[in-house]
């Protein structure tokens, strides 16, 4: 093989893992958009805790019920829970005290996705948003005893949201807007003092129950 073709198959080569180098991102960020619009459970609990406070726990079971258990200000669950029959195409509020069902109506009802994967598909998609948002790919991490895939996206303002995302059950646990950069120093402190930032963060948590050990919060299905 003669100088001139090492030197072309070279040049290809080059190009070619230029190339990939390049659209590294554009091919991973589409991996994920599959990966995260295929993501079904029949049957699953999550909490919800946003900058280190707890939200909200909610039970789905698919063709059944969907039902949530919201916490109060001084981190107690409410003594209710708001329930929507799938199957009968009706909600109501079930109260765990008196067992009485109130505020209850017909509804048309379309079964939820995985509603806390939709805000990272949104951004890997960029809908829904103004600007639209860069993405890097920075690995695998281990995040709560988690191994997880780890993202950042941005929008050039300075903002940021770095998303986890469970490597096994590809379901989002951590998003961690940072507003920072964003912010007056004045915005920051009184975010701050309201309890609306950490350290200039916004920090939401998703706290995955596939063997419902927590069923028993939802008692009226038991």
């Amino acid at each position: 093989m003669n100088k001139k073709k090492v030197f072309i198959i070279c040049f290809l080569i080059i190009i070619i893992a230029l190339i990939v180098f390049l659209s590294k991102d554009f091919i991973i960020r589409k991996m994920f958009i599959s990966k995260l619009e295929n993501v079904t459970y029949d049957e699953y609990i999550v909490s919800f805790v946003s900058n280190d406070i707890n939200m909200g726990t909610y039970y789905y079971k698919r063709n059944d019920k969907y039902m949530t258990r919201n916490y109060n200000s001084n981190n107690e669950l409410y003594n209710f829970i708001e329930v929507t029959d799938i199957k009968n195409k009706k909600s109501y509020t079930y109260y765990c005290d008196t067992k009485e069902i109130d505020n209850e109506k017909v509804c048309e009802i379309i079964e939820p996705s995985l509603g806390w994967n939709e805000n990272v598909l949104d951004m890997l998609k960029n809908e829904n948003q103004q600007e639209k948002l860069s993405f890097r790919y920075l690995g695998t991490e281990n995040k709560d005893n988690i191994n997880c895939y780890k993202m950042i996206f941005e929008d050039g303002t300075g903002w940021s949201c770095t998303v986890y995302v469970d490597k096994i059950n590809c379901v989002v646990i951590k998003l961690d807007f940072d507003m920072s950069k964003i912010m007056k120093e004045d915005e920051l402190k009184n975010s701050e003092e309201m309890g609306q930032t950490i350290n200039g963060h916004i920090i939401w948590k998703y706290d995955w129950d596939f063997e419902l050990k927590q069923k028993d919060l939802f008692e009226m299905y038991k």
